[in-house]
């Protein structure tokens, strides 16, 4: 449970850390619940169910947790044509809620402004074979579609509020925890789940890439390690000391907005 900053509905619990079995390092035992099999299973079923009865299925942690999303992008002001990428998304019901009562739909996307998951980093945790690579690809996958400063919000029933800012460690600041239905039980207090909105940042190995560098170009570097510091118009300091090697052609580290 996650000690921290009101309970939540749905049957989200089902991929919740398991500590019988022979769990891993990280606490977690091996599951079913881990693997895309399972998950193509289970929404199949859904699915049929909703062709014959009209029933949309499991809402994951609740009603209230598409709400606490929802009212987080309002109060923040997150604009109606902003991308969302829903990760697991399950039967869609969050994004036809967003649709409904949010967003303005749209077919041109370039990368998320915001990207949300309510419990699949849960079941990526309970995979078989090898959850901790899957897990750090998921991060890298993440931050591959995120644009930066845009927000990663996580519900999760597995994870802590400081494991997760250990599992995002790495390209990614807590910008917000979530309020969530709190519990007591034997005199003690915590959250059932933990809800926390990261917003990625700018990693030093995503901050230059190799360019042609030429007399026309604005080198922007604090120290050229050049025998001809002519060479480096227009200069501009910045923090980063980048270094330039001049063989047949003149190779120098840029960022990216240069």
């Amino acid at each position: 449970m996650s000690e921290g900053a009101d309970d939540d509905g749905g049957d989200a619990g089902a991929a919740a850390r398991s500590r019988g079995g022979s769990p891993r390092g990280d606490g977690f035992a091996p599951s079913a619940l881990g693997t895309r099999e399972h998950w193509d299973a289970v929404y199949k079923r859904e699915l049929q169910t909703f062709q014959e009865y009209g029933d949309t299925g499991e809402i994951w942690f609740g009603e209230e947790s598409m709400t606490r999303l929802i009212r987080w992008m309002q109060k923040h002001k997150i604009p109606l044509d902003a991308s969302v990428l829903d990760i697991g998304t399950g039967n869609g019901v969050f994004l036809v809620e967003l649709v409904e009562d949010f967003l303005n739909p749209s077919t041109k996307l370039s990368g998320f402004h915001i990207c949300i998951d309510k419990g699949t980093f849960d079941a990526i945790s309970l995979n078989p074979d090898n959850a901790i690579e899957k897990r750090k690809q998921y991060v890298k996958s993440l931050s591959r579609v995120l644009k930066v400063k845009g927000f990663f919000l996580i519900t999760s029933c597995n994870w802590t509020k400081e494991e997760l800012l250990n599992e995002f460690s790495e390209g990614f600041e807590l910008f917000e925890e979530l309020r969530t239905p709190r519990f007591s039980f034997g005199g003690r207090s915590g959250n059932s789940v933990a809800a926390l909105v990261f917003q990625k940042t700018l990693l030093y190995s995503e901050l230059f890439h190799p360019v042609s560098c030429k007399r026309d170009i604005c080198c922007v570097f604090s120290t050229c390690q050049l025998g001809n510091q002519g060479l480096c118009s227009g200069l501009r300091l910045t923090t980063h000391t980048l270094w330039c090697t001049m063989p047949s052609q003149l190779a120098c580290f840029l960022p990216q907005w240069c």
